[in-house]
């Protein structure tokens, strides 16, 4: 849902603001969401993202990204 709409929103105005209450975990990890949809992995999509700004991801964030590259490159090749 949230990436589909981030897509929706870039389409149509070319500029998102992404931002959450804290700023750490949940900004960074949808943001490397977008990118590895874009065709990066995450561990370069997380490089980008952290070169922006600093930022932190939890264990956890770090494997549902993993995860989520895995699942957007079995897509690809069916």
């Amino acid at each position: 849902a949230f990436l589909g709409s981030l897509i929706a929103a870039l389409a149509e105005r070319g500029v998102v603001l992404v931002h959450c209450v804290g700023g750490i975990g949940r900004t960074p990890t949808a943001i490397a969401a977008y990118l590895i949809a874009k065709g990066l992995g995450a561990d370069e999509a997380l490089r980008i993202v952290s070169e922006a700004a600093p930022v932190s991801i939890s264990e956890e964030q770090y494997y549902a990204l993993l995860e989520a590259e895995a699942e957007l490159r079995r897509k690809g090749k069916e």
